[in-house]
């Protein structure tokens, strides 16, 4: 679901910028703008060789979608979390759950 910024579809990129901090902020996220909006970057520049004006146009069709989802609160944030890599507050859910009791004493049996 990523746009590319050929040929006149420079307007696709500046409204997912725009909408970043927005749609960060409500949904809560715990990454930070600037993260996302570098993420947002590299998922743009993906698709800069793209050539053909058939794949460009499905892809801003994709792209806009994908950017009402986030708009509308019809995508969940684990749909957001797909674009970035874990994110400490994942990677402290993670720790949490592999501290349980049964964690800790088949690590003590060992």
């Amino acid at each position: 679901a990523v746009v590319s910024t050929q040929s006149g579809h420079y307007g696709r990129d500046r409204d997912f910028y725009r909408e970043m901090e927005w749609t960060m902020r409500s949904h809560m996220m715990d990454i930070p703008i600037a993260t996302a909006r570098k993420q947002l970057k590299k998922e743009f520049l993906k698709n800069k060789n793209v050539t053909d004006i058939r794949v460009i146009d499905l892809m801003v069709v994709k792209g806009r979608h994908t950017f009402d989802e986030f708009h509308q609160f019809w995508a969940q944030n684990y749909n957001i979390y797909n674009y970035f890599d874990i994110t400490d507050t994942q990677k402290q859910k993670k720790e949490e759950r592999s501290n349980t009791f049964l964690d800790n004493f088949y690590k003590s049996s060992d």
